[in-house]
């Protein structure tokens, strides 16, 4: 038995629980490099409307932008029969751009805008172009031909500019990558101090924790009276070490001790073994019932000052000492 036994086992375990968070920390960055968060959040502000051709052609997809005039084109965008927006042009660099606004931005399809500042997204909607194309040369006594010469081959959407998707995922990774953080950092400060971990909160505070550990593993190397599987019970101490788990409960403190039959399709019929401890209930799940008997019979022999059963004369008198203490 190695010295620092309980020490080390307690930093493999948080050893372990410190890999899913770096996991989850790396996977949000994946999504932000992958999905356009911070474009759609944040867009580029555009300087000039000018420039609305170039930002499209570099792959920028959404774009603050301010329109110095809109013009309505007669036509509307529907969904279910219900309009959602009305279309709009202006003629920017020689080309005709079609624009795509809300009921609210629009002013309820006002015949002309001026001075409009808009959140869009840029997409190239080769439907509803060729729709605004046929019908709109038509209506200027043009060739549907002639006038996709002159059109650009996107629409600038203020109606798709707003993805809730994205809001939606900002905020599962926001919380993600807050329970992350929070994870390294009780992992970390667990691996570098032990003593300060949830396995030693029945062992005192500070210096008396870190003595505690190191009495525990004595105890464990050289006056281990009694153990079966992954349970022990030493001179002062029940422990259990798994191997991504530990529990370390000092003799003295329980107060009362006894078996739950549970049943699983997964395990079948197993046994957890309840202790309380002063103010603390610990559990330890998945025991087979010889074990269990075995863990309790020897307390019940060995320790008087422990409850040990599960009866309702037990619990009343159980539940007096651990209210008192």
């Amino acid at each position: 038995m190695k010295k620092q036994l309980i020490a080390k086992t307690i930093r493999k375990i948080y050893l372990a629980k410190l890999l899913p968070a770096l996991l989850f920390i790396a996977f949000t960055i994946i999504i932000f490099i992958k999905y356009p968060i911070s474009e759609i959040l944040l867009p580029n502000q555009l300087d000039n409307v000018n420039n609305l051709v170039d930002s499209y052609q570099s792959g920028q997809k959404f774009v603050n932008i301010n329109v110095p005039s809109l013009y309505y084109t007669g036509y509307d965008c529907k969904k279910n029969s219900i309009k959602i927006g009305s279309y709009y042009y202006s003629i920017i660099n020689d080309k005709c751009v079609f624009f795509l606004l809300t009921n609210k931005t629009s002013n309820n399809a006002a015949l002309e805008l001026t001075d409009v500042t808009i959140k869009s997204k840029l997409v190239p909607d080769v439907k509803h172009l060729d729709f605004l194309s046929s019908n709109f040369a038509s209506d200027l006594s043009w060739t549907s031909h002639d006038f996709n010469k002159i059109t650009c081959d996107f629409i600038v959407s203020d109606l798709d500019s707003f993805v809730p998707i994205s809001y939606a995922l900002l905020i599962f990774m926001s919380v993600i990558d807050l329970y992350s953080i929070v994870s390294m950092i009780f992992c970390l400060t667990f691996i570098i101090a032990p003593q300060f971990s949830p396995i030693c909160k029945h062992l005192g505070n500070g210096k008396s924790t870190k003595k505690a550990l190191h009495e525990v593993d004595l105890e464990l190397k050289g006056d281990r009276y009694f153990y079966v599987s992954d349970m022990s019970i030493t001179s002062n101490y029940f422990i259990e070490i798994g191997k991504y788990h530990a529990e370390i409960i000092p003799l003295n403190n329980i107060i009362w001790a006894y078996k739950h039959s549970n049943m699983s399709k997964f395990f079948g019929i197993s046994y957890t073994l309840i202790i309380y401890s002063n103010h603390n209930v610990s559990r330890f799940k998945h025991k087979q019932k010889y074990d269990v008997d075995f863990i309790l019979e020897y307390l019940e022999e060995n320790c008087p000052n422990i409850i040990i059963g599960n009866t309702k004369e037990h619990k009343i008198l159980a539940m007096e000492q651990f209210k008192m203490k």
